[in-house]
């Protein structure tokens, strides 16, 4: 119940951080994109912006360079200029020729003639001021395109970061307007020298009043001055061919903006209105840019993440390590209390009787004393186990290898493993080698791994008819394997994968299973693998069971 509430701890946290992780990382990337956008649309918006404003400051400045007099004379239109007309209000006098009666307003469609006989268009050109733009009729509804384009990127959402980076574009889109304008003015402000204006004078004294400045008047674009002479004040200008302007400038700006549009202007609130005309620039949706995949900004999240998974994964196994640390000494506990439970009652129990002198005959004192005399040794066995599994987990040293002939070092412990097998009534086998081996490893690991060995083969062995337990030794590469076999029932397939863990023995199983708290073999697998062999169950054979200790050759043996 414990650890399902460790765990359940675990996921529940490990899920709230994920989710707001994902949420940052989100929210990062989105900022990242919409601010690439931003900078990439302002970018392009301006350089658009200039583009036109370029394209228009000579048209603009040619026709303001025609000075008063030559509106008098008639003139063939040019490129983007449909006619030129002056206008006096007083007495509606609409002309393209010098002098000419009104009823030459024949000449001139009649759409111009509506949009300049508009009772306050001569007031309404000499009280602007320069780049004070007005719009005289409602504004043309926008493409289909843009109706259902969608907003700035994040703009509608609260995040303050943003915000404050569009109102600086705004701001320095506004100042790009201003510097625009001025540079309008100076060239439309420019009149053209005397050599090159026309010989003709006018009878009437003529001043210009003002630049050539572009108006909206009932659905026309118009450049227009305001000029006096003969004690009157009047308009001279020009009907430019909005649908030409329009095409050629979009065209200009295809490549930077290829869904963008222009409309009439009514304030210069954000900047992208044109400096030269009553203009504004919609920009519409810039062309698709796909990101670089590895940005400074992904490259970090990638690592905070991947520092994320590491320290989730650490936490994780650091958790499953303590669990079941906790779960091992609880498992050892019981087992150790039962195993030392046991021989205790017997030492206790033969030791007063002994004590006692209720023992009267030699022979079962003799039964007695050999008795106290196993018990030891399965204690000492157990705890020296125990001792060697604890130096084994503190410390780090190698172990003091050396070169070993088998044949000589299963000679030497013969004798112990016999005695051992004896006490179960065994029977113990060496098998015959095909050639002498050697091998490098520490003897008393080596001697340790083997009595376990053949101490499990007694304890599990069972009743089986054949109680021979068998010891060989073959080369196997570059190593050595020594097989330790029994004939007993065996190790099934679900139990091989709990052999080698160390107190794997609960309390219920050490009480109706032979003794031991499940230590020896987890403890000899670890001996093998600190000297480069290993330790393993073969699963091949088809009675009892057989564990296969594999060492490495000696190196002088290798090189023979």
């Amino acid at each position: 119940m414990r650890s399902r509430l460790l765990w359940s701890g675990f996921f529940a946290s490990l899920t709230v951080v994920t989710a707001a992780l994902v949420w940052i990382s989100q929210t990062v990337l989105e900022l990242e994109s919409a601010e690439r956008d931003l900078v990439r649309q302002s970018e392009s918006n301006r350089l658009a912006l200039w583009r036109m404003d370029s394209f228009l400051v000579p048209l603009i400045a040619r026709e303001s360079g025609r000075s008063a007099s030559a509106y008098r004379l008639r003139s063939e239109p040019t490129e983007f200029v449909k006619l030129r007309f002056e206008f006096r209000q007083e007495n509606k006098y609409l002309c393209v020729l010098p002098n000419a009666p009104k009823s030459d307003t024949a000449e001139i469609p009649d759409v111009l003639c509506e949009a300049v006989e508009s009772k306050d268009f001569l007031e309404q050109i000499q009280n602007q001021s320069p780049n004070e733009f007005a719009v005289r009729d409602e504004e043309p509804p926008l493409p289909q395109q843009f109706e259902n384009a969608p907003p700035e990127p994040l703009l509608g959402q609260a995040n303050t970061s943003y915000q404050q980076l569009a109102a600086q574009e705004v701001t320095r889109n506004q100042n790009e307007f201003r510097k625009r304008s001025q540079n309008v003015l100076q060239s439309n402000s420019t009149i053209m020298p005397p050599a090159m204006r026309s010989p003709e004078q006018s009878p009437e004294d003529l001043e210009i009043l003002g630049p050539m400045q572009g108006v909206w008047q009932d659905g026309l674009l118009l450049l227009v001055r305001p000029v006096s002479g003969g004690g009157a004040q009047f308009v001279q200008g020009c009907w430019l061919d909005w649908e030409a302007i329009r095409t050629q400038m979009l065209d200009d700006i295809r490549d930077l903006l290829p869904s963008a549009e222009l409309v009439p202007s009514r304030t210069a609130e954000d900047g992208l209105q044109l400096a030269a005309l009553p203009l504004r620039l919609t920009p519409g949706l810039p062309p698709t840019e796909i990101l670089p995949v590895w940005t400074p900004l992904r490259v970090s999240l990638l690592i905070a993440w991947g520092c994320w998974l590491v320290a989730a994964i650490a936490v994780g196994w650091v958790l499953y390590c303590a669990i079941r640390l906790s779960e091992r000494r609880g498992a050892f506990v019981s087992a150790v209390t039962h195993e030392l439970r046991t021989p205790l009652t017997t030492f206790r129990l033969y030791t007063e009787m002994l004590v006692d002198g209720m023992v009267p005959s030699d022979e079962k004192r003799q039964h007695y004393l050999q008795t106290l005399r196993v018990e030891a040794e399965r204690l000492g066995h157990l705890v020296e186990n125990v001792l060697s599994y604890a130096r084994l987990e503190n410390t780090r040293r190698p172990d003091a290898v050396e070169e070993i002939s088998v044949e000589d070092f299963l000679l030497r412990l013969q004798s112990t493993l016999q005695e051992r097998a004896v006490r179960s009534d065994r029977r113990l086998v060496f098998l015959p080698y095909s050639e002498p081996l050697h091998i490098s490893a520490d003897a008393a690991a080596v001697e340790r791994i083997l009595f376990n060995l053949v101490d499990n083969a007694c304890k599990y062995g069972g009743d089986a008819m054949n109680s021979q337990i068998e010891i060989s030794a073959r080369r196997d590469g570059h190593h050595v394997v020594i097989a330790v076999r029994d004939y007993g029932p065996g190790v099934s397939r679900r139990q091989v994968g709990r052999l080698f863990r160390p107190f794997s023995k609960s309390a219920s199983e050490a009480a109706h299973s032979a003794p031991g708290v499940g230590l020896g073999l987890a403890l000899s697998k670890r001996l093998a693998r600190r000297m480069g062999g290993d330790l393993r169950c073969d699963q091949s054979v088809d009675q009892g069971a057989c564990f296969q200790l594999t060492l490495p050759r000696s190196t002088a043996t290798v090189r023979d």
